[in-house]
Formats: structure tokens, sequence, C-alpha cells
């Protein structure tokens, strides 16, 4: 027989309803239904997301990530993956030939990978030891002043001639020190005004 419904909300603070009572209120039945639909549709879902694991076209479904969301239990915010789903779960994988190709491309990736930071390591190096020798030490003028010849100072310092005519045959006083002559030393902040009056 039909369990008689009374109508109207259980207001907040009231007793809940006994199990033993026969009195279902219109939202306690509501909420049964949304259950058992949520219940079937989950179960769909899974029958569907694991044909299609079976059946090796996985990345046709959802995925792990979706097939985990499919199992989610709880309230909304605080869901959780049951750990017996997860232990159901079917993932293909290839061929052991075709898991060491893999494996072989992924190493030598991470080869080059490791090779390019160290050349970039080495660069950063070379380019500071540059800036110092160039513009630190001056060692092309002071080569000039010493008297050594063009084809001795290019390749001591790497340098090509061209850079080389770049730097002036002597130093002069200024007050930072000893400076190749013609530099001058400027504030930053001003060199940034003139270059925008010009």
């Amino acid at each position: 027989t039909d369990l008689p419904i009374r109508e109207g909300r259980r207001r907040e603070g009231h007793a809940r309803r006994s199990p033993n009572s026969p009195f279902f209120t219109e939202n306690d039945l509501k909420m049964q239904q949304f259950r058992h639909r949520r219940a079937l549709s989950r179960h769909q879902n899974e029958r569907q997301k694991a044909s299609a694991v079976i059946s090796g076209d996985f990345d046709g479904a959802l995925g792990v990530r979706g097939y985990a969301i499919s199992q989610m239990t709880g309230t909304s915010g605080r869901q959780r993956v049951p750990t017996e789903s997860l232990s159901n779960l079917i993932v293909p994988v290839p061929p052991l030939p075709e898991q060491r190709r893999i494996a072989h491309i992924l190493g030598t990736l991470d080869d080059k990978i490791e090779n390019n930071r160290k050349t970039a390591k080495t660069l950063e190096a070379m380019a500071q030891a540059i800036f110092k020798s160039w513009f630190v030490d001056f060692d092309p003028v002071r080569a000039k002043m010493a008297g050594e010849s063009r084809e001795s100072i290019c390749k001591r310092l790497k340098l090509t001639p061209e850079i080389l005519d770049l730097f002036p045959d002597r130093l002069v006083d200024s007050e930072l020190g000893e400076i190749p002559e013609g530099w001058n030393p400027i504030v930053l902040s001003k060199l940034f005004i003139e270059r925008k009056e010009r």
C-alpha cells in the first residue's frame, strides 16, 4: 500500500522522522527519487566507461580523471572517490617492446635537456667572463697599450678584428678610476632621459 504523504516541509530544529513512522513528506520522496536517478546514472556511466576501457578505447572515454569523477560519492564540496573504485580501474598498457622504445625516447630527451642545461650554464659563465674582461678589466685596451699585435689580441681574447677596433688604445683618469679614452661615466637614469629627449 502507498504510504500517506504529509504536505509541507520539516522545519529546522524539528525531530527527524522516525524509521518506523508511516509518514513521508513530499521532500522525502523527491530526495529518494533523486538518489535513485543519480545511482542509476552512475551505474550506467560506469558500465559505458568500463566497456570502453576493456575494448581498448580508453582515450575515447573520459580517461582516469573522468572515471574517478564518475565514481565520486558524498555531498557537493565533500565528494571523494572510494578506493575500491580505483582498484577496479582497467588501464591499457602497451606491449613491452613498445614500452622500451618509449623509455628510450624519453631517456634520450632527458639527456638532451641535461646537455642543454650544461651548455646554457657554460655560455652564461663565458658571457660573464667576457663582460668582466671588456668592461671591468679593459683587457683589449691594456693589450693595445702593451703593444700586442692585433692577431695575438684577437686570438687570446677571442675577439674579431671589427670588435677590437671599437676599443681605444689608451686609458684615462676619471672619477671612477681609469677608463678607456672616449668613454664617460654617466648615471643610468640620465642616459635614459637623454635618449628619450632625442
